[in-house]
């Protein structure tokens, strides 16, 4: 049955609060609109004042809506006035127990989540478990069946399982098995051995840089290894941050405030009061004093390594890890990640020799890590390579395969999805 005329109206609203969403209900009507497909008009709503999560959950809904029916045609109005004959897709930040929901009722469809980054996961899975496939199969009693709900997920369960946390990516890629497999990034962390994904700052690309979920997202994604900047606490803990608090956190806001301290600089706080900081993000690029505060905070080094453990490997950049190797070997000891772990920048700079290093984990029973420049840094996906349309890239792969290459990159998905295209098809 051919649709007559379907149009999308994009509204924006600008209190996202004021407007009336449904809600879950266990007996929706299905009677009278029996099939969406018989809707004569698609309306997104959302914030105008939406962070681009958000906004960019409404582009993918849009995208699909066009990629499905031809015939859409897309308006924008200042207002939205109930109309019968239409399918409302509310999307927007909303209380949801820290998690997030896809709930029908009627002719209604509300996408929420707890934070902006959820919200564009929510609508990522309901295109991905729902709406995918012929629009033929898009029905009312479909939606009522998929009702989809995540509550959020405390910081430190996902630290102890990362099968917890779902990236926002989750349901759009999903990597082969063997680019999860640590053994086989072991196996091939050789001067002759495949391309590496070296996720920059932890993964710069989703989630704010250097904290444990930019981390996980990588690890999940299939990257190799992670380059983390590691500074230190008054208090002598090991945290994650690139720069001072004034770029990285919501220091401004509350520096000062409390009892705690208004220096920007790391060392004058504890890690305690740390935890009271959030992380800013910037969308990809690097942080801003302007990137949007998230609920994200700043991570110890212990936390991020438990994590890592047996998953990729990591490189520490910024602090003297020769300095301070003492701190740095009893985070690795305690969490049993030696054979994570590679020699970097510090050493290297140094001209220091490994050996008495390699000693000291051999005298403790702990397997040996490895030399992070015992293989080439080759390139910077962003700054030497052009994704789009590509060639670059297979030139690049061409001149640089097998032979040892680490490639560091803020655009890890990209990369390891080109490089699983290579080793996995190729």
């Amino acid at each position: 049955m051919k649709i007559k005329r379907i149009i999308m109206i994009l509204v924006i609203v600008l209190m996202f609060s004021q407007v009336a969403c449904g809600t879950e209900s266990n007996n929706p009507d299905t009677t009278s609109r029996p099939d969406i497909k018989q809707y004569d008009e698609y309306i997104l709503v959302y914030p105008d004042n939406a962070q681009k999560y958000v906004k960019m959950a409404v582009d993918e809904m849009e995208l699909f809506f066009l990629t499905q029916f031809q015939n859409v045609k897309k308006n924008t109005v200042s207002r939205y006035q109930p109309q019968e004959n239409a399918l409302v897709i509310f999307v927007g930040v909303s209380s949801v127990d820290g998690g997030y929901s896809v709930n029908y009722k009627d002719n209604t469809v509300n996408i929420q989540g707890a934070d902006a980054d959820l919200v564009y996961l929510a609508t990522s899975r309901l295109i991905n478990e729902y709406f995918a496939g012929s629009a033929s199969n898009i029905t009312v009693e479909n939606i009522q069946k998929l009702n989809i709900s995540q509550v959020g997920i405390d910081r430190s369960a996902y630290i102890q399982d990362i099968s917890l946390f779902e990236p926002v990516w989750q349901y759009q890629w999903t990597p082969p098995e063997w680019m999860l497999d640590f053994t086989e990034k072991t196996s091939s962390y050789t001067v002759s051995g495949r391309m590496m994904c070296v996720a920059h700052r932890g993964g710069i690309q989703f989630y704010p840089e250097n904290s444990i979920e930019a981390i996980i997202s990588s690890i999940k994604m299939g990257c190799d290894i992670i380059e983390i900047d590691v500074e230190m606490t008054s208090d002598g803990r090991l945290v994650l941050l690139h720069g001072d608090l004034d770029v990285c956190t919501d220091w401004a806001l509350k520096k000062g405030k409390n009892g705690l301290p208004k220096s920007n600089k790391v060392i004058a706080w504890t890690y305690e009061e740390l935890q009271q900081l959030n992380l800013r993000f910037n969308y990809g690029q690097y942080t801003s004093a302007e990137g949007v505060v998230t609920s994200y905070k700043i991570p110890a080094l212990d936390e991020v390594m438990t994590v890592c453990k047996d998953r990729i490997f990591v490189n520490i950049d910024k602090l003297d890890c020769v300095r301070y190797w003492d701190e740095v070997y009893a985070v690795l000891k305690a969490t049993g990640t030696t054979q994570n772990y590679l020699f970097g920048k510090s050493f290297k700079d140094k001209e220091v020799s490994l050996t008495s290093y390699y000693q000291q984990m051999r005298a403790d029973g702990l397997p040996v890590s490895m030399n992070y420049y015992a293989r080439w840094h080759v390139g910077n996906l962003e700054e030497d390579l052009t994704l789009v349309p590509g060639t670059k890239l297979e030139q690049f792969f061409t001149k640089y395969n097998n032979k040892g290459n680490n490639f560091l990159t803020d655009h890890p998905f990209e990369c390891v999805q080109w490089i699983s295209k290579q080793y996995t098809e190729g």
